[in-house]
């Protein structure tokens, strides 16, 4: 599940790892864009942010520290390899 979360918080940023922009369709496109340009370059703030959005994240999953440590390592390895890179750091 934390690959799950982490592809999704990735997708939303727009952006392919080439710098190619694509648009993000989701009706909370606009929000997910301010999440990534404030917390963009800190990928433990950006995860944090995700997780605590109440409307969007379970409870039990946003206060879980495993999964929050899991997702963060999912996305770190998405943004820098991959989802090869991901999946072999999983």
């Amino acid at each position: 599940m934390a690959l799950g979360v982490a592809t999704w918080i990735r997708y939303t940023a727009g952006q392919d790892l080439h710098g190619n922009s694509y648009p993000v369709d989701d009706p909370l496109a606009k929000r997910f864009a301010e999440l990534h340009q404030k917390h963009g370059s800190d990928p433990s703030a950006l995860v944090a942010a995700y997780l605590a959005m109440d409307d969007v994240m379970p409870n039990a999953l946003a206060q879980d520290d495993a999964f929050a440590q899991a997702v963060l390592v999912a996305y770190q390895a998405l943004t820098h390899g991959g989802l090869n890179e991901a999946l072999a750091v999983l």
